[in-house]
Order: structure tokens, then C-alpha cells, then sequence
């Protein structure tokens, strides 16, 4: 039971999670690139340090804060964006990863960047 309500939860975290947010200002004038947790709808590993985020059309890459079991095995992933419902390239959020037939465990990701179109293609 506590693994049904822990699944949905995390997935509930994944699935809200990212989509462009409206253009905010940054201190050099340049718009910040942002999403919406909630509006994450899938992920893909790149190997043990990062991973893509989709939302909608936008994909961007989080990058691990140190030691992050299991995110290159991860079957679900959620993000936990620590106080507020939008992350911008340079924030920092929890990644809560679960692998097959293991238990979540969490580790600390920074937004790396927004992937360009021809990245997402590529994917």
C-alpha cells in the first residue's frame, strides 16, 4: 500500500513539473528560461550525472549535485522543486529517482539549461 501511494505521488511530482512559465527579466536583461514542475510529462537518462525533463515542447537538462543512486536505471523520477511551482535554469530542486524493484531515493539536481530545438529533435 505505502509503495501504490508513494508511486502515485512521485509520478504526480514528474507529471508536474515542467512548461515554459511567462519570461521574467534577469539582472543582464535576457529572459529566464522556466517551467512549470507539474507540467513534466517524461525524462530520459544521459548517463549517472544528468537527465532531460519534458514538458510540452521544452526539454531541459538537470544535472546531478553530487551522488545520485541509480538516476542512469531510473524507472520513475519526480521533482520536488523545493518551495514554488516553477524552476529556472540555475535552480536547484530534489530528484526523487526509483529503480525497478527498488525504494525512492532523492538527490539534488540543478537546472542545467534549456535544450535548443535541434537537441530536442535529436533526441
Amino acid at each position: 500500500m505505502r509503495i501504490a501511494i508513494l508511486t502515485a505521488g512521485v509520478l504526480g511530482l514528474a507529471v508536474s513539473a515542467c512548461a515554459p512559465t511567462p519570461a521574467m527579466d534577469t539582472p543582464e536583461g535576457q529572459a529566464r528560461q522556466c517551467i512549470f514542475a507539474s507540467q513534466i510529462h517524461s525524462f530520459s537518462s544521459q548517463g549517472r550525472e544528468s537527465i532531460i525533463v519534458h514538458a510540452g515542447r521544452a526539454a531541459y537538462e538537470l544535472t546531478t549535485v553530487g551522488y545520485c543512486a541509480d538516476v542512469d536505471w531510473a524507472q520513475q523520477v519526480g521533482v520536488d522543486t523545493l518551495g514554488g511551482s516553477s524552476l529556472c535554469v540555475g535552480d536547484q530542486a530534489d530528484l526523487i529517482v526509483r529503480s525497478l524493484g527498488g525504494r525512492p531515493d532523492r538527490c539534488r539536481v540543478r537546472v542545467s539549461r534549456a535544450l535548443t530545438e535541434a537537441e530536442i529533435e535529436a533526441l
